[in-house]
């Protein structure tokens, strides 16, 4: 069991902490077939496979990044060599087309109440579970809109 520090409860208690989601809350996810998003590791390791002429001269640096966990850093690689577009459409039949629903943890995240969550997350499940359970009365934002900032 983890050991939440006292002053992090207090903070989450009072709404002055910022949440911030990672892949591992969608891994929790599964779609009406029983399938569950990929790892980030999966992910990438599948479009190296599908891909493999154009990433032929980056396996070795592709590989031991991976090897590594650094999957930013593998990723930046691939969307350089694939392309944005190609990459979106990629992520988006892995994390968004398959239809995968929200689960408990989208539901107890959302009860902490906390003014601001941030996720780069692909798939928007939590996203979709704040807007339905706030009555979209929820803004959600991204990185790129000009009042970010």
């Amino acid at each position: 069991m983890i050991s939440w520090p006292k002053e992090l409860i207090n903070a989450i208690a009072k709404r002055k902490s910022v949440l911030f989601l990672g892949a591992g809350i969608s891994a929790n996810s599964k779609n009406k077939d029983g399938k569950s998003p990929a790892t980030w590791n999966m992910f990438l390791q599948n479009i190296i496979t599908c891909k493999k002429e154009k990433m032929q001269p980056y396996l070795d640096e592709l590989n031991e990044l991976l090897n590594k966990e650094d999957y930013l850093t593998a990723c930046e690689i691939i969307v350089d060599i694939i392309g944005e577009q190609e990459f979106g459409e990629l992520a988006a039949d892995e994390f968004r087309r398959p239809g995968y629903c929200t689960n408990k943890i989208h539901e107890a995240i959302y009860s902490l109440d906390s003014r601001l969550v941030l996720t780069p997350n692909i798939d928007k499940l939590y996203e979709q579970y704040a807007t339905n359970a706030s009555h979209s009365t929820i803004v959600v934002k991204s990185y790129y809109d000009e009042d970010i900032a």
